[in-house]
This record gives structure tokens, C-alpha cells and sequence, in this order.
């Protein structure tokens, strides 16, 4: 599993959903090191887990350019 790391302010609440759903086995390795790099590319940018784990689906299902 990937590891997370200490987050500023409101994303450590993030991280800790990311935290629950690996442990509940609901996001992929590769969702969930997705989602970690796009809460520490944009710190406070993602209110919600689902807001970003929706990004992050949208981001892994995508055609490349």
C-alpha cells in the first residue's frame, strides 16, 4: 500500500479518509497515489474525499492526449 504523510490544515482530514478507504479496500494503489500527489500538487484546492477521489477516477480513466 502507498504510504501518506503528514498534510497541512483542512487536508490532513483528507488523508485521513484516503487512510480509511485503503483500509477498507474501497481505492486502488494507483487511486490512492493519485489522490496523494493531487492533495500535495494542490494543498486546500479539495474540500471532500469524494470530490477528490472523483478527480482522481476522472484522471485515471482518461484517454492520454
Amino acid at each position: 500500500m502507498p504510504s501518506t504523510m503528514s498534510l497541512p490544515g483542512c487536508d490532513e482530514q483528507l488523508r485521513d479518509a484516503l487512510d480509511d478507504a485503503i483500509r477498507a479496500r474501497t481505492v486502488t494503489d494507483a487511486e490512492a497515489d493519485t489522490y496523494l500527489w493531487l492533495l500535495q500538487a494542490n494543498p486546500g484546492r479539495y474540500e471532500t474525499f469524494g470530490d477528490l477521489i472523483e478527480v482522481v477516477r476522472q484522471v485515471l480513466t482518461s484517454p492520454p492526449a
